[in-house]
């Protein structure tokens, strides 16, 4: 989509719709966004082909239909039904789930991996392993459902760049994302002070000391590999992309890891707090609602003992993948 329209649209309070926004997220993706009223439902979407790659997508608006959801997905047909690109296939990119009948596509992440070991303890017991492993039963517990789509960021001990790994979500079209990782304290904090697992989403003001902490540790990752961080662009479609799409993804994020929490709480233990949030790099996912979770410290001897235990591991994962279907189900 190419735009030729002023630089904000505006529907001066006429009709059902408040307010329309638009921004070209990508090469070869654009989204609009158009504010209504409560109670506003989708009556019917026609996808019109006029001529060529022209299309004319007329979306009618009531105020008394309901399932309007299922009304739009019905219609649309996604990015190849308009003559746009899909997924890169070629580089593990998932079907993207926009298209009538497809599955919900589900990124997850094995924090570090190749030369980037992540917290070690006695030199053996290394998070990179340990997610891994967990990352891996979660992807198997999916797949055997069959009720999404599953793509890792690794599958083996590699390293990833944290922008890497945010392009591959992007890359499949991800509907969400799921980081794993392993936390440890500092050195002089007692061992058994904290422990359990937690879930972070993303936030400029980390929710805490320990937040802040962990984040600063995560975002490192890749000058512990001798990779300088990227310098951010500045062409305006930040500024675009964080007002279309912030607000809803957000949302969805505070909503999967309140979802995660409560499956994880009746498998494992928790942290005394583990609804937590933190500017984590790798949960920059401005398109996709994305969770960080902790599965415990690995500096506890309490919780490193749990998580070399395979059965705990079966736990955690159960846990996660019962967490994913419940959020899909639950969705608005």
């Amino acid at each position: 989509v190419g735009f030729r329209l002023p630089s904000r649209l505006a529907a001066d309070g006429a009709g059902l719709v408040r307010d329309v926004r638009y921004g070209q997220l990508a090469e070869g993706r654009a989204r609009i966004v158009a504010d209504v009223g409560p109670g506003i439902r989708v009556a019917a979407v026609v996808n019109e082909r006029l001529r060529g790659q022209l299309h004319r997508v007329r979306i009618d608006l009531t105020s008394g239909l309901e399932r309007s959801g299922e009304v739009v997905r019905a219609a649309i047909g996604g990015a190849g039904a308009l003559g746009g690109t899909t997924g890169n296939q070629a580089d593990g990119g998932a079907e993207p789930s926009n298209r009538p009948g497809a599955r919900p596509v589900v990124m997850i992440d094995p924090g570090h991996g190749g030369i980037d070991p992540g917290a070690v303890v006695n030199r053996t017991q290394l998070e990179k392993m340990i997610v891994l492993d967990v990352s891996l039963k979660v992807a198997r517990l999916l797949e055997e459902a069959g009720q999404v789509d599953v793509v890792l960021t690794r599958k083996s001990d590699v390293f990833l760049t944290l922008d890497e790994r945010i392009e591959r979500a992007r890359a499949a079209r991800a509907d969400l994302f799921l980081s794993l990782h392993a936390d440890a304290v500092d050195d002089g904090t007692p061992a058994l002070a904290v422990g359990g697992a937690s879930v972070y989403i993303l936030s400029k003001r980390a929710s805490d000391a320990v937040a802040r902490r962990l984040a600063e540790k995560e975002n490192a990752a890749d000058r512990f590999a001798g990779i300088l961080p990227k310098r951010a662009a500045d062409d305006g479609v930040r500024t675009i992309l964080v007002d279309l799409l912030k607000r809803e993804t957000e949302t969805e994020s505070k909503r999967l890891r309140n979802v995660l929490v409560t499956e994880m709480r009746q498998k494992v233990a928790m942290a005394q707090n583990p609804l937590r949030s933190a500017a984590f790099q790798v949960l920059k996912q401005t398109e996709t609602p994305a969770a960080l979770i902790e599965l415990g410290f690995m500096t506890n001897p309490v919780d490193l003992g749990l998580m070399r235990q395979e059965e705990w591991r079966n736990r955690m994962a159960g846990a996660i993948a019962r967490a994913v279907h419940r959020y899909f189900r639950e969705r608005p």
